[in-house]
């Protein structure tokens, strides 16, 4: 009854208490939990399941069933396709592609305000993974994605990424309920304008717990280093000046730890997560300097018409500086060799709202909305609103 409920980890938990001697329950049993472990995404316990169901009755009618799906299971541990991608394409509409900061007092900013930032332009991207390694429960990939956006008003705004990544994964179950941990290592470079902007070198742990049909967990921890072109203060004979410009290097190392738990339902067609991230940045700047602390909620709801998926996303993160803002006061910016006077302090909302229909052909076209708001105790600095509307079309693709 719980497995006709698609309660799957809980028809497994009782699968393994049954008291009968019966070999017929036995191998029915075994045979149902192999199905069950399918369900869950552990096709080698599955095909263990269903190997044992064999073994229990050589002359049953449940050995023809069994042994088809256990070779399929092994079939397609073995003849997946080692090499999955996806390219998509598509244009953008940003309201505030400069980002410049709301209205305030400060001369420069209010130049700036009367700039028009709008900017519409289009974005292209590819990501290919490829399995170097499966040996049992264990899988080794590698990836790598591009990333490009085209402004049509701020070419010297254009972003361009690659990223490399190499991962390992390790499957398994824990007191019968799915467990994955691994560990990824990324690099990835990031050019603005056509010129050098960002190097990052990263390495994430997690580990994922499916508790039962309903319930799914991840932790995750790691660390990243941060590299951005900065200027060569070192040159600068003013020791003020060469001061103040050297307390705004923002290259150096981010830590991050969080937790994330999804509720399914309806086979996982719906789907509600929640979250928590707790991050720190050791700028080699003391100005950049900072503690912040995330809040994640978000859901997905799928339509009963034509396949089509809404998806919500918002997070809330607070961001709190260490030390005094050589560059700042609330409102303008602070010359030369004046007293700092104020730690900085960044709340930031992002919502995203993403419609995404499927396609024959393994395509899905998408409709996306993405708001940023962020306030900051001063005028001149990370206090903006900015909204980016994205249409695209995705196409997934497998070979080898």
């Amino acid at each position: 009854m719980r497995y006709r409920k698609e309660d799957y980890q809980g028809a497994i938990d009782a699968f393994k208490v049954g008291a009968s001697d019966d070999s017929r329950i036995l191998q029915l049993t075994r045979f149902y939990s192999g199905l069950a472990l399918v369900q869950l995404g552990l096709p080698q316990q599955a095909a263990e399941e269903l190997e044992e169901a064999m073994r229990l009755r050589t002359v049953s009618p449940l050995i023809g069933p069994a042994d088809r799906l256990r070779d399929t299971l092994v079939a397609a541990q073995h003849n997946d396709h080692r090499l999955q991608g996806q390219v998509r394409v598509g244009g953008f509409f940003d309201s505030n592609a400069a980002v410049v900061p709301l209205e305030t007092n400060d001369p420069t900013i209010r130049t700036l305000r009367n700039l028009d930032t709008n900017s519409a332009g289009i974005l292209t991207s590819l990501r290919l993974d490829y399995s170097l390694l499966r040996l049992g429960p264990v899988e080794t990939t590698m990836g790598y994605s591009f990333f490009h956006t085209a402004n049509k008003d701020f070419s010297d705004l254009n972003v361009m990424n690659h990223l490399g990544s190499l991962g390992t994964f390790y499957r398994t179950s824990v007191a019968t309920m799915p467990f994955q941990a691994g560990i990824q290592l990324s690099a990835d470079n990031t050019e603005l304008g056509d010129d050098q902007f960002l190097r990052r070198y990263s390495v994430v742990l997690f580990a994922t717990l499916v508790e039962n049909a309903r319930h799914v967990t991840t932790v995750q921890g790691g660390a990243q280093i941060k590299e951005f072109k900065e200027t060569n203060v070192s040159q600068i004979a003013d020791p003020a000046v060469r001061a103040v410009l050297a307390a705004d290097t923002r290259s150096g190392t981010n830590w991050m730890a969080g937790v994330t738990h999804i509720l399914r339902f309806d086979s996982g067609r719906h789907l509600l997560r929640g979250g928590v991230q707790f991050d720190t940045d050791a700028a080699l700047g003391s100005n950049f300097d900072y503690k912040g602390y995330r809040l994640q909620a978000g859901a997905m709801y799928s339509l009963p018409w034509w396949g089509i998926r809404i998806r919500y996303d918002y997070d809330l993160y607070f961001r709190v500086y260490e030390n005094l803002n050589t560059r700042f006061s609330a409102t303008s910016l602070l010359p030369v060799g004046a007293t700092p006077s104020i730690r900085q302090r960044v709340t930031e909302q992002n919502h995203v709202v993403r419609f995404e229909k499927p396609l024959p052909y393994d395509m899905t076209v998408a409709v996306e909305w993405q708001g940023t708001f962020s306030r900051s105790n001063t005028d001149v600095l990370y206090d903006f609103n900015r909204q980016l509307v994205t249409g695209s079309v995705a196409w997934a693709f497998s070979l080898f």
